[in-house]
């Protein structure tokens, strides 16, 4: 009896939640959670599918775009302690880990020493945004900085995501081969930025020279 009426319960509670688009804000939320947290999940697909909740269930855009951004920000800081807290036994309990991504690993290492702290607001849209968060950490960026780093360099793909998916809600095929080609898309987000940087640094320099 008591795991029929809780069945029912549950039942309910799910009704309400997809009536209200309750389903939809707890993808996002959870989603982009996992996302930031640097396990392998596939937060692109989460975010153009928010646009396709946004536009079927009605859901507040608004919420969504802090929803999606705030959960990856939050949960950036797991990989942003385990570097900053790196101690012998982490060392040893990620070190396969680690070897297996050690070239990624140099690569990020390399472009937060040339770039500066900002990489880590340019680098959120692409496949190395968590190294990103490891090596904030051992570097001890500080705390308030890499979580308006993080969350604006997330806001913009957010909505970009977002706005396709919703352009395209009627069509899921349509929104997979969106997810297939966001590559080359990419690296337009982050590639023009990455070379105003090159840019203005290089204008510095020269300007120092002088």
């Amino acid at each position: 009896m008591v795991i029929g009426v809780a069945a029912s319960l549950v039942g309910r509670l799910a009704d309400i939640m997809q009536k209200s688009g309750l389903y939809g804000y707890l993808a996002m939320g959870i989603g982009m959670f996992l996302e930031g947290s640097s396990l392998p999940f596939p937060g692109t697909l989460v975010l153009v599918l928010s646009g396709f909740f946004v536009k079927h269930y009605r859901l507040n855009p608004l919420i969504m775009l802090l929803l999606g951004s705030g959960a990856y920000t939050l949960a950036a800081f797991i990989p942003y302690y385990i570097g900053k807290h790196m101690n012998d036994f982490a060392h040893r309990r990620f070190e396969k880990t680690m070897d297996k991504h050690r070239d990624k690993i140099l690569m990020v290492e390399e472009m937060f020493h040339k770039y500066g702290e900002i990489a880590v607001c340019l680098s959120r849209p692409t496949f190395l945004s968590n190294y990103f968060s490891y090596i904030a950490g051992m570097h001890s960026m500080r705390r308030s900085k890499f979580a308006l780093y993080t969350f604006l360099g997330m806001t913009p793909w957010v909505m970009l995501m977002g706005y396709l998916g919703y352009q395209l809600g009627h069509n899921l095929d349509d929104i997979q081969r969106i997810v297939d080609s966001t590559g080359s898309l990419l690296g337009l987000v982050v590639g023009v930025p990455l070379i105003g940087v090159m840019i203005i640094q290089y204008m510095m320099k020269r300007n120092k020279k002088r």
